[in-house]
């Protein structure tokens, strides 16, 4: 199943995924909000046209034949394709969507979603990324601002002048993005499972002391839903 022709131009939106449906549903729904919006259902097709385009959103699967979407994220960010990487994913393969995040990805969203929810998702990393490169495009001219000690407005002149300095700017903002992941992750599976630790854990393919573990670090009991 083919994605339609569109002209909007808010982003570019590129979606990897086996399901044609899901292609065309995707399209729908972000046309709406004014983004452009290509797919393609061979893992290694995307591929491709993700290391060949210019998008700022890539839609990946998780789960595909032949080539699964953890490896196709992989081969994207060794590309050093700049597009943020959301992670399409079920509700059994979400652990391995923060795993995902670890690599690399901006976010996840898990099936079945609502077009509001997929809007908001897409909406939220697009913008992220439009800040991350404002920020790294500053750095690189020595020209961002910061607050200084006695609240003054200085100016950073120790400016990266490598492309992996630059990486780990990026790198230092994914880790505040990964912790808010792993936050909703846990949150998300404790309401799903009506706060019952045991099977929130089970649902998410956990075992249980690490599922706690995940709830002790970010200070969260079953009592705060």
């Amino acid at each position: 199943m083919e994605c339609l022709e569109n002209t909007n131009n808010r982003g570019r939106v590129l979606v990897i995924d086996d399901e044609g449906v899901v292609g065309v549903s995707c399209q729908r729904i972000l046309t709406q909000i004014g983004y452009h919006v290509e797919c393609q259902q061979d893992p290694k097709v995307g591929l491709e046209t993700a290391v060949k385009g210019n998008y700022d959103v890539i839609l990946l699967d998780l789960v595909m034949p032949e080539l699964d979407g953890i490896e196709v994220l992989k081969r994207i960010k060794s590309n050093n394709v700049t597009s943020e990487v959301v992670i399409v994913t079920g509700y059994s393969t979400v652990q391995t969507a923060v795993e995902a995040m670890k690599i690399g990805a901006a976010d996840y969203i898990s099936k079945p979603f609502t077009p509001e929810e997929l809007q908001a998702t897409v909406q939220r990393v697009f913008e992220q990324s439009i800040t991350a490169k404002e920020c790294a495009d500053r750095r690189a001219n020595g020209i961002i601002t910061e607050k200084g000690p006695e609240g003054e407005i200085s100016t950073d002149q120790q400016a990266p002048e490598k492309w992996d300095e630059l990486k780990q700017i990026k790198g230092e903002l994914r880790d505040v993005a990964v912790r808010d992941i792993e936050r909703r992750f846990v949150v998300d599976a404790l309401k799903r499972a009506e706060g019952n630790v045991s099977r929130a854990a089970e649902q998410v393919g956990m075992q249980r002391t690490n599922f706690h573990a995940l709830m002790r670090k970010y200070g969260l009991t079953s009592k705060d839903l």
